[in-house]
């Protein structure tokens, strides 16, 4: 098929008509028909497009415009209707054989068969258009079937009168196509405007890229079983085994009910390596290893290794430096709902009134969950699954059951990894600033109910994140190695949440609950955790960041709502802060903050909290800075021993540093003083002999060497830009840069 000649046949046969009985034309027609020699080989494509059109019972469905009886002489079996009369397409039983919609020659090749041939413009006209016979056909036709036009240019006079006339109709039950020689970009333009989809390909020696693509999936309509019995044994392989069109034509197998189902019941089934072609996601983007920024038009190295023939390049935004790499709106992908699904779904499949439970996945998909269960041992499952953002809750319950009750499949690393990727899918993810704002608006109307308590602080329910580790191979096939990167996101609103006086005393337990669960989840993840927390409080002692990072921005709001609680109830904030153990560094910061309040713990009480610290929580860096702010806020109150106990620590108590020269002990008692000295205490004037005995030990150590000391462990700084030329007045060359 080509772009078509000068002067339409339509009208040079009007022509002929106008000189010549049209009986005489038309036999004229079929006389030079006749096949001059009968050569099996020149009926090849013929055969070919007969075996395409055979559809799940083996029946051929072929409608030709040709007049010749070629695809007859390939089975002389074969049914032949021509008009007027043509089989319904809408009874499978009667529409089948040979459908010669214009018209056909007779046996000897003498005449026109029933003297029916659509030749002239007004025989085109009638049938299209006036009539409309041959129009209302090939309405019918889509409603049921998929039309593939192979041989026809856009021009022809047959695609003319037909795609004129469908226009008029409602649109067509199913999409046209039509294989069209040259590029991608021209066969766009001859055929998109007129409603049907071009397939473009090379015309180069004489079409030989359409008839041999055509051979190949005529190969497949003989013999089914055969082909993808082929296709799942490439498969085996893996995907990265195979080219770009080999593993395009695995993807149409989990396209398709038939295919899918056999990929979930072959006796050996395909490595799970090709979750990662089926996944447009996970094709396009691959694993956290993979650049996800292009210094060049190169393609991604692991894209370019499980790409498909249909696959468009990622997409790159030119208006960045480093291009950031996008995925293409239609790329395709196994995992989404196709037509195919909706043609077929079932009444499990649809959510009903009353179900509370979510509607089950169209058959093709529970093939492919059927396959995912049955590989899931692999690493390369474990891997996908750590890399995606979504699942439906029947893979996820199946994937549970198959970890209790098919155990022995699994490594117990592998097993314990299931149950962190399955948690983190399972979860319920919510924009907990959206959600802020719809708590409020209920409490607005309702008022603040102790269920609407709780769900204000489920926003501080942290959450799960899993994604495979850096360095991972999509492809790993050790099961023991760190196959995935498991951590927690504390998620919360960003603006405090105003709880009323007479619930604070509730909401604050259940926020300790939440922390308190934080900790658990993180020492599943890391039995050797250790949350270093920064600063709870600010240089006046008000609560800190919210903002802050990790388990610290929690921990902040706890303290903001315990500071509101001992406001409006003293007692009930100081049973809340009995709560906390002393086992953890973050019950010992709790109590080390709620000592700094005179309405949450007696002097002697926060003499008690001070003292009673190990040596370790006392000289803590991370604890230091809230630790002095608290002392500071206490100290005029505190009970005169206690202030010399106290002092006594500072100078002289054990400081628990394995490995630390006896000089940095020495520069860090100092740094205490000079900073409770900065802040009113002065406690060098009782003790100045041995603080004299300690700067002697340290000669260099200055006043200003303290400006660390209870410092934040993480600030913003910024650095001003200064383009003034006055600074370097006068300064040579080679002494500027110095300076600089």
């Amino acid at each position: 098929p080509g772009i078509g000649g000068l002067v339409a046949a339509d009208r040079l046969f009007s022509l002929l008509e106008r000189d010549f009985d049209a009986i005489d034309v038309r036999a004229a027609v079929a006389k030079s028909l006749k096949p001059v020699v009968d050569s099996s080989s020149a009926l090849t494509p013929h055969r070919t497009l007969l075996d395409l059109s055979r559809g799940p019972t083996g029946e051929p469905r072929l409608v030709t415009t040709n007049f010749d009886l070629l695809f007859e002489q390939c089975d002389a079996t074969l049914p032949q209707f021509s008009p007027p009369h043509l089989p319904d397409p809408r009874r499978e039983q009667d529409f089948r054989g040979i459908v010669h919609l214009h018209g056909r020659v007779n046996d000897s090749y003498t005449a026109a068969h029933d003297n029916e041939l659509v030749m002239s413009s007004a025989d085109f006209g009638y049938a299209y258009l006036s009539e409309g016979w041959a129009t209302r056909y090939i309405n019918l036709l889509l409603q049921r079937y998929q039309i593939v036009f192979v041989g026809y240019s856009a021009d022809d006079p047959p695609i003319q009168y037909l795609l004129e006339a469908l226009s008029r109709f409602s649109t067509p039950g199913n999409a046209m196509y039509a294989f069209q020689s040259g590029d991608t970009a021209q066969a766009g333009a001859l055929w998109a405007h007129k409603g049907v989809t071009p397939i473009a390909y090379s015309s180069d020696h004489q079409h030989a890229a359409l008839w041999e693509s055509l051979e190949q999936w005529a190969i497949r309509a003989r013999d089914v079983d055969a082909w993808n019995d082929d296709v799942l044994c490439k498969a085996m392989s893996g995907p990265v085994a195979l080219e770009p069109h080999e593993r395009g034509i695995v993807a149409h197998l989990a396209s398709t009910l038939d295919g899918a189902s056999r990929i979930a019941a072959a006796q050996v089934p395909i490595p799970a390596e090709w979750l990662f072609v089926f996944d447009r996601n996970a094709r396009y983007f691959g694993p956290p290893q993979e650049p996800r920024i292009l210094l060049s038009n190169d393609i991604p190295p692991f894209f370019d290794t499980v790409c498909l023939d249909s696959d468009e390049p990622p997409i790159r935004d030119e208006d960045l430096t480093l291009n950031a790499s996008s995925m293409p709106a239609e790329a395709w992908d196994a995992f989404e709902i196709n037509r195919g699904d909706i043609a077929v779904v079932g009444p499990e499949s649809v959510a009903g009134w009353r179900d509370c439970q979510h509607p089950d996945l169209p058959h093709r998909l529970r093939s492919l969950q059927q396959w995912l269960l049955r590989v899931s041992h692999q690493p390369s499952a474990l891997i996908w699954a750590a890399g995606i953002s979504a699942l439906h809750p029947g893979i996820i319950s199946r994937l549970q059951y198959r970890l209790r009750f098919d155990s022995a499949k699994y490594s117990p690393k592998l097993r314990s990894d299931w149950q962190f990727v399955l948690s983190s899918l399972s979860q319920h993810r919510s924009d907990p600033d959206h959600q802020k704002y719809s708590v409020e608006g209920k409490a607005s109307v309702s008022g603040w109910t102790a269920s609407l308590v709780q769900e204000a602080m489920r926003l501080y329910r942290p959450q799960l994140r899993v994604e495979p580790s850096h360095g991972v191979s999509a492809f790993c096939g050790a099961a023991e190695q760190d196959l995935i990167h498991v951590s927690l996101d504390y998620v919360r609103p960003h603006s405090e949440i105003d709880i009323p006086p007479h619930q604070r005393k509730y909401a604050l337990s259940l926020l300790r609950q939440e922390i308190e669960h934080a900790i658990r989840l993180e020492r599943e993840i890391n039995p050797d955790f250790y949350s270093y927390l920064h600063t709870l409080v600010r240089n006046d002692g008000a609560p800190g960041d919210r903002d802050s990072h990790g388990i610290t921005g929690h921990v902040v709001a706890y303290i903001g709502l315990l500071f509101a609680l001992a406001d409006v109830d003293a007692a009930g904030a100081r049973l809340e802060v009995s709560h906390w153990g002393d086992s953890d560094d973050i019950s010992t910061r709790i109590r080390i903050v709620a000592a700094s309040r005179s309405d949450l713990a007696s002097p002697a009480e926060a003499a008690n909290a001070y003292l009673n610290l190990t040596d370790v929580d006392f000289w803590d860096d991370a604890h230091e800075r809230d630790l002095l702010i608290s002392i500071r806020a206490r100290w005029p109150e505190l009970p005169p021993n206690a202030q010399e106990q106290l002092t006594n620590r500072i100078l002289n108590g054990e400081i628990p540093y394995d490995g630390v020269a006896n000089d940095t002990k020495v520069r860090c008692r100092l740094g205490r003083v000079q900073w409770l000295k900065k802040h009113g205490i002065d406690i060098e004037a009782s003790h100045s002999d041995k603080i004299d005995e300690l700067r002697n030990l340290v000669p260099d150590w200055t006043e200003d060497a303290a400006f660390f000391t209870g410092r934040p462990k993480f600030e913003v700084f910024s650095v001003d830009q200064d383009t003034a030329l006055a600074p370097l007045a006068g300064v040579m060359l080679v002494g500027a840069a110095p300076r600089i």
